[in-house]
């Protein structure tokens, strides 16, 4: 599953909105945790994951050593 920006905007202000109505210390936590990770990824969170390019096209170099 690819998420977008988008779909992380909406993870994280879902996460803000049980941190003010959840009562439970350990929810918090956690909580808070997730966003602390969420908020230190990348910024550009496109189509690739990870730095591997999902366009279809895979190059193997080692046709074009010469022996």
């Amino acid at each position: 599953m690819q998420l977008n920006n988008q779909d992380f905007a909406v993870i994280k202000q879902a996460l803000r909105v049980a941190l003010k109505h959840d009562g439970s210390k350990q929810a918090s936590y956690s909580y808070r945790e997730v966003l602390a990770k969420l908020s230190s990824e990348p910024k550009d969170r496109s189509s690739s994951a990870h730095g591997i390019d999902r366009d279809g096209f895979r190059y193997d170099y080692d046709d074009a050593a010469e022996i």
